[in-house]
């Protein structure tokens, strides 16, 4: 039985905001969460609360690896919040290409869409605290932390491609470039990003 549950985190965004005023606006981000339990990171998903001034494409994105609030109940009662995005307690980081110029989107207005769209996942800073780790370990702890580095990794990559689905305009390519280790390059490419069927 799980014994976490994600929770909403209230986050305010400030975007410049046009005469008509911002607005609110939920979004559902996945993110590579933790599961002590399970010894596992698996895509889960967070609630944050923004507020815009206009339509930012791919803002689901920008928070893959933001902290990733759970309360925790350990089954005695209610324990606290606990941050289990595993790409923020890393030290991943994210960029997202600006396209909130609407001179930059395709098709008509009432139909608008992002051809595609650059997201670089960095990486580096983490590989270089997981080496000075793997140094000073024991081999089969080294291990440990090199695999969780590796699913963690692979599964933000996941959770990248997840939120690019929720985009308004849609996305329709996604250019992921990753900066880090050598053994993840195939993973740099063109995605077509699938929407689903219902939103």
């Amino acid at each position: 039985m799980r014994r976490g549950m994600v929770f909403g985190l209230l986050a305010l965004v400030l975007v410049a905001a046009p005469a008509c005023g911002s607005f609110d606006r939920y979004v559902r981000v996945a993110q590579p969460h933790d599961q002590p339990e399970a010894g596992e990171i698996g895509l889960m998903y967070v609630t944050y609360e923004l507020m815009l001034g206009s339509a930012v494409p791919g803002i689901e994105i920008r928070y893959t690896c933001a902290p990733g609030p759970v309360a925790v109940d350990n089954g005695s009662g209610y324990r606290g919040v606990e941050n289990r995005n595993g790409a923020n307690r890393l030290g991943f980081r994210i960029a997202v290409e600006d396209l909130t110029d609407p001179s930059l989107w395709k098709g008509q207005p009432a139909a608008a869409y992002i051809d595609t769209m650059t997201v670089t996942l960095d990486v580096r800073a983490a590989a270089r605290r997981l080496a000075a780790k793997r140094a000073g370990s024991s081999a089969p702890s080294a291990q440990l932390a090199e695999d969780e580095f590796d699913r963690t990794l692979r599964c933000a990559v996941d959770c990248i491609l997840d939120n690019a689905t929720r985009s308004a305009p849609p996305i329709r390519h996604l250019r992921l470039e990753i900066r880090g280790p050598q053994r993840f390059r195939s993973l740099s490419r063109v995605y077509a990003v699938k929407r689903p069927q219902q939103q």
